[in-house]
């Protein structure tokens, strides 16, 4: 009965542990069994360990290695590198000499009976486990006999189905603490292990090498997940553990075009359905189909099988992946039941073809706004017939409801969503495809779209004229419009309508609208239209204002014009005829002016338009009057009377007059006299003046103040 000698229960330490103390004693001209094991009384004072190893019934057990192993404290653990190393003797006698003092346990290996189990001391099994003792120098030598247990045996038969043992049967045998083996049957098929640590083990029965059967686990079991264990205490003798090993199952067919054309060089592959359970599928073997589209499937075991049907790698392929017999859905595919050693034979298969899809039109890298039309599409062969196109839309992944045209306009609601679609093809003979479409980056505002561009209508030749915007067409249809006006590309106030009326004011300006056409969801849309430039005629501008005291000593000035910044103004000043030199925008009143009328010439001239000279009203102008300012005479005390120098003033003036105490009018204070009472002490007095002639500007003078009355 064959046994396989491997075990794992130690591993590589213990290995090296004894090809060195081997080698050692080869060196001395020793064999293990060869080499003197000292007596004790020979051993005292050396740090020593003697004792006896027996086994079953006392028996002393021959070609165990004992191995002293110290404690390790950086790890908290016994090393795996022994200091000493002995093999028994027929006795079961052995000795470690010359330990260095410290802490150490043993282990006990048998070499030869492999019935017993490896141990450490105190009987445990595992090296955590181990008990130790100290070794001091000196002492007499440490006694570490130990008594071997018998592990347990699985043994049993492999045949072959319907026939007798598998001489060379392989068996492999595995437990807990990846413990492994493998092991031959013999020329009967038969087989054994002993020497077992307790636990649960699986048996897995092979074939002979060079030879090809189906594989099992012990009671049949199909994998490793679905083999029945085998429990293994001390003494342990589980037999019957038998295999019983099959010829391989095949499973062949044909593959064939629409036309019943052989289609050659697709790969079948074939899944089984392991323990029973529905969705336990796992790949069994492969073939591939020949020049005239039959293949063959072989080394299968019995059970139930979908083939998947793949075409050649490396390259397209006008055939999909699909499942026998027609199908693209694996839970649709055709379960074939393969009994134990026979060829299955499943007819013919017309293949699904592939819908190509030499390209896509796709939304990924699209920003779209809001209004944008998004058409991505995947590009179909053209020879695909009766192509059936289904498409959904996704805003931020979630499905909208109703959507399904093969394009979409972004919607307002879809502002700072990402769209994205998909697009399932189907056709008659062809494996459906669902076509991601990519998706978009979030939608941000749209842009409004000019149908018809908004148009300027009328001129600003004049004063009074209406301007108008014809408003134009865009998209989205609802949209509302803004207009603000400007003179010289500055807002004109309040003119937001869409007409605008000239004014005097925008002589020689240029004259422009902003139309801002906005929409919820859009970028604003604006656009300026030019009028042009406002060049009147001289009975379009007003003639310059003259202001100021037309008195002799009064400066006289020009009221602010309209007109464009660059506008130049040139002035003349006249009394009758131009004033030589008087050309300033003001003019210093002479006494020589008196009794003549002043007037202006003014001509205005802006780049662009006709200069035009205009000239201050002449009907009604007074004449320059001559006037002076008064003085108070007079004592400026209670009960005293005031008088008033006039000074000089045209002839013919008429006067009225008007006395304030501390800037206040006085009542009383209308003559060219004023009385000086009480109630006037501690304020000081003023005087105006007031002087009117028919045709002669009318002028008021004030004196200085005086001082307080007393």
């Amino acid at each position: 009965m064959a046994t396989h000698p491997r075990r794992q229960y130690f591993g590589l330490w213990r290995v090296l542990t004894v090809v060195a103390t081997a080698l050692a004693l080869l060196v001395a001209g020793l064999t293990p069994a060869q080499a003197e094991t000292p007596t004790p009384q020979e051993l005292i004072g050396t740090g020593s360990v003697i004792g006896v190893v027996t086994g079953e019934g006392g028996a002393p057990v021959e070609s165990v290695d004992v191995a002293a192993h110290p404690w390790n404290s950086t790890v908290g653990t016994w090393d795996d590198n022994s200091v000493g190393w002995s093999r028994t003797g027929s006795d079961g006698r052995f000795a470690i000499e010359s330990l260095p003092a410290g802490r150490y346990t043993i282990s006990y290996m048998p070499y030869l009976d492999h019935r017993y189990l490896s141990m450490w001391r105190g009987n445990h099994l595992w090296k955590a486990d181990a008990e130790g003792f100290d070794v001091v120098a000196g002492d007499p030598p440490f006694d570490a006999s130990a008594t071997l247990v018998l592990g347990g045996t699985i043994s049993g038969v492999v045949t072959a189905r319907g026939g007798g043992g598998l001489a060379h049967a392989r068996v492999e045998i595995s437990g807990d603490h990846s413990a492994y083996w493998e092991i031959y049957a013999d020329d009967q098929g038969s087989y054994s292990l002993s020497g077992l640590a307790p636990g649960s083990y699986t048996v897995h029965f092979k074939a002979p090498p060079s030879t090809f059967w189906i594989d099992y686990w012990w009671n049949q079991a199909d994998s490793w997940n679905t083999a029945t264990p085998i429990q293994i205490e001390l003494g342990t003798v589980a037999t019957g553990i038998n295999g019983v090993l099959a010829a391989p199952s095949s499973i062949s067919g044909r593959l064939v075009d629409t036309d019943g054309s052989p289609v050659a060089g697709m790969s079948v592959s074939a899944s089984v359905l392991l323990g029973g359970v529905e969705g336990g599928w796992t790949h069994a073997e492969s073939g591939k189909s020949a020049a005239d589209g039959t293949f063959t499937i072989g080394g299968l075991r019995p059970g139930r099988y979908r083939l998947r049907i793949m075409p050649p790698s490396g390259g397209e392929s006008k055939y999909a992946y699909q499942w026998w017999s027609g199908v693209s859905v694996e839970s649709e595919a055709e379960i074939i039941d393969v009994p134990a050693e026979e060829a299955v034979a499943i007819g013919d298969s017309t293949l699904l073809k592939a819908i190509l899809i030499p390209g896509t039109i796709r939304l990924n890298g699209v920003s779209p706004g809001v209004g944008d039309q998004l058409a991505p599409a995947p590009i179909v062969d053209a020879s695909v017939v009766g192509l059936t196109r289904s498409r959904q839309w996704f805003r931020d992944g979630v499905l909208m409801p109703g959507v399904t045209g093969s394009s979409y306009v972004v919607q307002l609601e879809d502002l700072g969503t990402r769209i994205s679609a998909r697009e399932d093809l189907t056709a008659p003979g062809y494996v459906p495809v669902s076509v991601d479409l990519g998706r978009t980056e979030p939608v941000g505002l749209g842009s409004i779209e000019v149908i018809h561009n908004p148009s300027a209508e009328g001129g600003p030749d004049g004063p009074g004229l209406s301007l108008r915007v014809w408003n134009g067409s865009f998209k989205p249809k609802r949209t509302e419009i803004g207009y603000q006006w400007l003179r010289n590309g500055v807002a004109i106030s309040g003119q937001t309508a869409s007409t605008y009326v000239t004014t005097s004011d925008d002589f020689g300006s240029r004259l422009s609208v902003v139309v801002t056409v906005t929409a919820p969801g859009y970028k604003p849309l604006t656009q300026t239209l030019e009028y042009g430039q406002a060049c009147y005629r001289e009975s379009d501008v007003p003639p310059p204002v003259i202001v100021g005291e037309r008195a002799a000593g009064s400066t006289l000035s020009v009221a602010p014009l309209p007109g464009p910044p660059d506008m130049v103004l040139k002035y003349q000043w006249w009394l009758g005829s131009p004033i030589p030199g008087e050309t300033a925008p003001t003019l210093k009143l002479k006494k020589a002016y008196a009794g003549y009328p002043v007037m202006l010439t003014l001509t205005r001239t802006v780049p662009g338009c006709p200069q035009l000279a205009s000239h201050s009203s002449a009907w009604g102008v007074p004449k320059t009057t001559l006037a002076s300012t008064p003085k108070v005479a007079g004592v400026v005390a209670r009960r005293h009377t005031l008088h008033i120098h006039r000074g000089s003033w045209t002839s013919g003036m008429r006067f009225s007059y008007r006395w304030y105490a501390d800037g206040e009018a006085i009542s009383s204070g209308t003559h060219s006299t004023l009385r000086l009472n009480a109630g006037l002490v501690g304020k000081r007095i003023t005087v105006a003046v007031t002087g009117k002639r028919r045709g002669y500007a009318t002028v008021t003078r004030t004196s200085a103040v005086t001082r307080p009355v007393r």
